[in-house]
């Protein structure tokens, strides 16, 4: 029985190929050059397979927006920024308090509050904000409750 031969084991079945990429050589294995596995590196692999799925093409695209749990856009400020003071954690803000802040050309205090007027929370125009103190809006909130309901039971 002859003795193993790593060299002679690569040379029965491995190939050298180039990367059409980078133009790098390495060495696949025989079987997966037969099938085409080969023409890329794994680095140049992964950034044409990576670029697929960015931006529009990500499952989880989102238009390009983030939002937070409660439904509101949230935009990126950097520490630079006049308005940075107002940012919540990893230079984060909610978009409405930074257009409401831009408008009055300082930042806003933690007690005012930014009120959509229509209720819908991604419709962020000036025209739709309103600011108030939280005292203020909970019983604005409180009082369109009621409203709802008091329609919702004449409608019964």
């Amino acid at each position: 029985m002859s003795k193993y031969n790593p060299e002679l084991y690569r040379q029965r079945y491995y190939i050298e190929v180039t990367c059409v990429d980078c133009g790098q050589k390495r060495s696949v294995s025989k079987y997966n050059a037969k099938f085409g596995k080969c023409d890329r590196c794994k680095p140049c692999s992964w950034r044409k397979h990576s670029a697929n799925f960015r931006g529009a093409n990500n499952w989880n695209w989102q238009g390009g927006n983030t939002y937070d749990s409660h439904g509101y856009a949230i935009v990126k400020i950097y520490p630079d920024s006049p308005f940075f003071s107002m940012s919540m954690n990893k230079y984060r803000i909610l978009e409405h308090r930074l257009i409401m802040a831009k408008s009055l050309g300082r930042p806003l205090i933690s007690s005012e509050v930014v009120h959509h007027l229509n209720g819908i929370k991604t419709d962020n125009r000036i025209e739709n904000l309103g600011l108030v103190n939280r005292k203020e809006h909970s019983h604005n909130t409180f009082v369109k409750l009621l409203q709802k309901r008091i329609i919702e039971l004449e409608g019964k």
